[in-house]
């Protein structure tokens, strides 16, 4: 928030006050929270490339959706079993509706965001898993990948 405010700001003293309150705020973060935040900020770290690739990888599946109906959902739930079967078909038909109406795409769009959900929630799972996974080796006195796996 202190980054929008100081973005926001067109006075020029009250953009230097912001920046040297900015400066002061940073410099109470630790080592990691300050990377984690160059990364989200910098439009070629890795936050950025994971987003593109999110966005990217919704994209295609809705236009394989809509391309090839039935069979790209149905292997789009093996994947996502978890991802709600009718709200997608439903959004999938309205879609092709619109498109054949030349409607403005209303479910088209509802589509993407519907698709975005189901992957971060897929991401947020497995990023879970995997967290719990690493506490698991940590309480067991093991660290991953350090090769003791042969006792």
């Amino acid at each position: 928030p202190h980054i929008a405010d100081a973005r926001r700001i067109t006075s020029h003293i009250a953009h230097k006050r912001q920046l040297a309150f900015l400066a002061k705020q940073m410099r109470r973060e630790s080592d990691e929270t300050l990377e984690a935040i160059r990364d989200a900020m910098d439009a070629g770290g890795a936050a950025a490339r994971v987003e593109t690739a999110q966005l990217h990888r919704a994209e295609a599946w809705r236009t394989r959706l809509l391309d090839d109906g039935d069979a790209a959902l149905a292997e789009l739930l093996d994947a996502y079993p978890e991802a709600d079967r009718q709200r997608l078909r439903q959004l999938v038909r309205n879609a092709l509706a619109e498109r054949a109406k030349n409607k403005p795409p209303a479910a088209f769009r509802e589509l993407f965001r519907e698709l975005r959900g189901v992957f971060a929630a897929a991401s947020l799972a497995a990023g879970e898993d995997a967290a719990a996974e690493e506490a698991r080796l940590e309480d067991e006195g093991d660290e991953p990948g350090d090769g003791d796996d042969a006792r």
